[in-house]
Parts: structure tokens; C-alpha cells; sequence
């Protein structure tokens, strides 16, 4: 294959369009839906009986949604490393902005010319979904998009990605962590704090549903707060039962991305070490070292979680999460459950830029603040001027180049845009971060990269 970085060139121009219909083939095009936030969708579902699907659906669940949903718009870029041309994806908010130059991201012409980008499906479009996550509204828009596709019952969607059913797996299988327990009730939570092996360590509650580290909270000793019990008492209300789990001192966290196929074959896709911060996924990233042989243990592990999945009657993508920890007497140990998503996952695309890339080379995809879009945008365009053939470093998602009208500029931040205009504080402080694409050719100096991009940040 061409070499990837020369082909980026050092100012790609965008190929986003704004509702024209040139380019998009209407028969049989891959439709790419980002319903980020689904583990809401299956919190309603978990609750079966008309009366408690009511009660789920009210306040917490609804606020939840509201606040969320800014999240969908500013994750559909994430679909960048699977879309070829013909498809089309969903979500993607209009440009914003005094100008045409603002908020464009940088597609290259030559690698995503043909697909599309749209807020909403256009009228007579024709072929096969792939959501992020299966729920009521992503199966009505398959059915919407002609012929019949399979997917897997709403109803095995929403249990096996709950957490009390992966905690009864890490039961079955011999991979519980000591004092780890189901919260059913309000009552449940102080003896199962005052049973935990160390309290005073720190613990974690975790809603039946949630992602990205949210809905969790975090406490320690054996007493339970005012606002702890309020979160307790709504979670239990909108999406049941919750799971309580000692605190780790992690060492290091990965997702192993599975497939499951309709007809029940398990397909490993491969192993992306994270980059987590406070439960939060920063990035991920993967090498072409021979992996560690903790590492190797959990793909074993998890390999018989996916059984478990796919006996359930999941099929699909399946990322489960794994951690290397220190225990109390300072020995390293492996968790290979820590937790589990049916459905796409971050790690999983981080995993599809293998394919853009040379065999052999490493790479890292990385969140970065939406203030330091600028800086980042910088050191882009410094690797790429070296031409250096076995590095890469490349923004994937939209930067604001310009300032608005009347707006107070800063010299703090400068864009190295088209408009060439300072960025104000203000608008900075509020940009959804951005994402950048690390790359090289041998593990050393892919770290080597992701040191310097965190000099130029700090």
C-alpha cells in the first residue's frame, strides 16, 4: 500500500458536503448510526412490566438523555478508520461558524471522497445499518433502510450488557474480586460496605448501566453519604440493581475486542491497552510487540466470557475490559472482567487504523481538550513537514479555525487554519475535544511521539 503519511499531505481539504445528494449512492449503502449513549435506551428496557417502564422512563433517565445529547453529535467523527466510500454517516452536526473554514474536519480527498456525511437520512437511501449499540430506535431505522437485517433480540442486547450480569459471569467463572456485591436495595449497601475486605481503601458503586466511567460513584469507609444515597436510591429506581467492587490500584487497562457472528463463531479482533483517567477513556493504543504474557492470560480469560455472550444470543462487535492490578501486598494480579459492552467501542476503531497504516507499525489514538486543538493542529503539521516516512501524527476531528464577529480575540491560541485568525479563550474553553492519530513504525517511537504531543500540551 501507498505510504499513509505522504498521502495526507500537509493541508487535505475537506470533502464534507451540506445536503447535496452528489456522491452518495441511494441502493445498498452502509448506514453508520452513533447512538453513543444506548445504555440509556437499555436501561428502559431492563424494566419489562408497563408500570416500571414508566417509572424508568421518567426524570433521571430523561436528564440523563438532555445532557447527553450533544455527545452524539461530537462522537459520529469517531467512525472515521471504519467508513469507506458509498457509506454514509449519521449525526454529524452542520458546520458552525462565521465562515466555511470553520469547523471543518480535515478529511484527506483521496482516502474518505464518496462518503457521506449527513444530520439525518435523506429520502430513498437503501442498505445496512451498523450502530454503535442495538436499541428500539437504531432496529426502526434498519427496518427503514429496506431488505431485512439480522440483529440480535433487544432483550439479550440489554441483559448481557448489564452490569449485575456480568458480575453473575465473574461469579460462574471464578473471576469475582473479593467483596464485590449486587446492591438491590437501599438496605443492601452498609453491611456490604462493612464486608468488603479494606473500606477504608476506597470502593466504587456502579449503576446497572452506564459508560465511559459515568454512572458510577466513588467512596470510602463503611458509611454512606447523603448525596451517595440519593444516587443510589434513583439509580435503583430508573435502571436496577447496582454493583459495588473494591477499589484497584491499577497498573495498567485494556479492551479485547471480539466478534460474534449470527451463527456463533467468536472471532478475536485484537487487544488495545487504554488510556484511562478518573474511569474515563482518554485513548487507547496498540503494538506490534508480542503482547505480555499477563495480556495473553486475558484473552483467554475473556475468551470464555464471549462463549457466555454468544450462548446468551448476542452477536455482534463485544469489547470487554481488563485490568492489571497491585494487590494489598504488592503483587501484580489480572481482573479479565472488569467490565463488559456488547456493541462498539472506542478500542475497537482504535484497532481499525491498523488497516490505514503499514503492517507491523504501532499506533495510538488519543482524546485531547478542545482547547488545545491549536497545539495539537501544530505539532500535526511539524511532523508532517519533516517527512519523516515511519511517523505519522494526524488530527481526526474538527477544529474551530476562526473567530466570530464581535467576538474577543486572544493571541493565546492562534489556529494555523485557513483564516489565520486568533481563536477566542471563550469559545475554546467550550470546544468538544478532539481526537489525533499517533503512529509509527516500531514501539519506541510511537512513545517517543506521545511524549513530545504532552510537552507541547502541558
Amino acid at each position: 500500500m501507498p505510504g499513509f503519511p505522504a498521502e495526507l499531505g500537509l493541508n487535505p481539504e475537506p470533502d464534507c458536503r451540506k445536503g447535496e445528494t452528489a456522491g452518495l449512492s441511494i441502493e445498498r449503502c452502509r448506514v453508520f448510526l452513533g447512538n453513543f449513549t444506548c445504555e440509556l435506551e437499555w436501561g428502559k428496557l431492563w424494566f419489562r412490566t408497563p408500570a416500571t417502564q414508566e417509572a424508568a422512563a421518567g426524570g433521571l433517565l430523561v436528564s440523563l438523555t438532555d445532557r447527553l445529547r450533544p455527545l452524539n453529535a461530537e462522537l459520529a467523527w469517531s467512525w472515521l478508520p471504519l467508513v469507506q466510500p458509498g457509506d454514509l454517516v449519521l449525526g454529524i452536526e452542520p458546520p458552525k461558524g462565521p465562515g466555511p473554514e470553520s469547523w471543518f474536519p480535515s478529511l484527506p480527498r483521496n482516502r474518505w471522497k464518496g462518503v457521506e456525511f449527513r444530520q439525518e437520512l435523506p429520502e430513498g437511501v437503501t442498505g445496512t445499518l451498523v450502530p454503535w449499540g442495538w436499541t428500539p430506535a437504531a432496529t426502526e431505522l434498519a427496518r427503514r433502510l429496506g431488505p431485512p437485517q439480522p440483529f440480535p433480540s433487544l432483550a439479550v442486547v440489554a441483559a448481557v450488557n448489564s452490569r449485575t450480569q456480568r458480575w453473575g459471569w465473574e461469579q460462574e467463572l471464578g473471576m469475582a474480586l473479593p467483596g464485590s456485591r449486587v446492591i438491590a436495595s437501599l438496605f443492601d449497601l452498609p453491611p456490604a460496605l462493612r464486608a468488603l475486605p479494606r473500606p477504608d481503601a476506597g470502593w466504587i458503586l456502579k449503576a446497572n448501566f452506564g459508560m465511559s466511567g459515568r454512572e458510577a460513584i466513588r467512596g470510602t469507609g463503611p458509611t454512606v453519604t447523603e448525596p451517595q444515597r440519593r444516587f443510589v436510591e434513583q439509580r435503583l429506581a430508573a435502571t436496577g440493581p447496582l454493583v459495588l467492587e473494591p477499589l484497584l490500584d491499577a497498573v495498567a487497562e485494556a479492551g479485547v475486542q471480539w466478534e460474534l457472528s449470527a451463527t456463533g463463531t467468536i472471532t478475536l479482533v485484537g487487544l488495545a491497552e487504554q488510556v484511562a483517567a478518573g474511569g474515563s477513556w482518554q485513548g487507547s493504543r496498540w503494538s506490534s510487540e508480542p503482547a505480555l504474557p499477563v495480556w495473553r492470560e486475558a484473552i483467554e480469560a475473556t475468551r470464555h466470557v464471549a462463549q457466555r455472550v454468544a450462548a446468551a444470543g448476542y452477536f455482534g462487535p463485544l469489547g470487554i475490559d481488563v485490568m492489571r492490578y497491585r494487590d494489598p501486598a504488592g503483587h501484580e494480579r489480572l481482573r479479565p472482567l472488569q467490565d463488559l459492552n456488547a456493541r462498539f467501542t472506542m478500542g475497537r476503531l482504535t484497532l481499525a487504523w491498523r488497516d490505514w497504516l503499514p503492517a507491523g507499525w504501532s499506533g495510538a489514538w488519543r482524546v485531547m481538550p478542545g482547547g488545545t486543538a491549536n497545539v495539537v493542529r501544530q505539532f500535526c503539521e511539524e511532523i508532517a513537514r519533516a517527512g519523516d516516512p515511519e511517523v505519522l501524527a494526524w488530527l481526526t476531528t474538527p477544529t474551530c479555525s476562526g473567530a466570530g464577529p464581535g467576538e474577543q480575540e486572544s493571541t493565546a491560541l492562534h489556529s494555523r487554519g485557513a483564516s489565520q485568525r486568533p481563536l477566542p479563550i471563550s469559545r475554546a474553553k467550550s470546544l468538544p475535544p478532539v481526537r489525533v492519530l499517533l503512529a509509527a513504525a516500531d514501539p519506541v517511537r510511537l512513545r517517543n511521539l506521545e511524549e513530545e504531543l504532552a510537552k507541547r500540551r502541558a
